[in-house]
């Protein structure tokens, strides 16, 4: 099965949309620091924590699934807009 794309730009701007999400991954960065001294994180690593994929921040999807959702993994974050 071909993996559906997902612009890096566009799953950024979704994840971070909201206020509280912001605060909670930046708190989770500083307890990273405090216990490991360094943060190593990529959008892929992002990606992979998400609990799901909206299909309406998906590239090229139908209208009719539009209101689905994705599991990380059928995801393929594509990074040049």
């Amino acid at each position: 099965m071909d993996k559906i794309k997902l612009k890096e730009s566009s799953f950024l701007d979704w994840y971070f949309s909201e206020p509280n999400d912001l605060y909670e991954f930046a708190r989770g960065m500083i307890n990273e620091l405090q216990v490991s001294g360094t943060i190593t994180i990529t959008t892929q690593n992002i990606l992979d924590r998400c609990g799901y994929i909206p299909a309406y921040i998906c590239d090229d999807i139908d209208e009719d699934k539009e209101g689905e959702e994705y599991d990380p993994s059928e995801i393929k974050l594509m990074t040049k807009d």
